[in-house]
């Protein structure tokens, strides 16, 4: 493989894991907050 296919491979990895990373940081956000204020708000179309 070239380099160039490494490095779009490479940041394509990258990009996933960090977006994959982001999504579990805000559920455990989400999950800490509705605990706290004991009110679970899932999405603004919810109520």
């Amino acid at each position: 493989m070239s380099a160039i296919a490494w490095i779009v491979l490479f940041l394509g990895v990258v990009s996933i894991l960090w977006i994959g990373a982001a999504h579990i940081v805000a559920l455990i956000n989400d999950e800490a907050i509705a605990r706290r204020f004991g009110k679970r708000k899932r999405c603004a179309f919810d109520d």
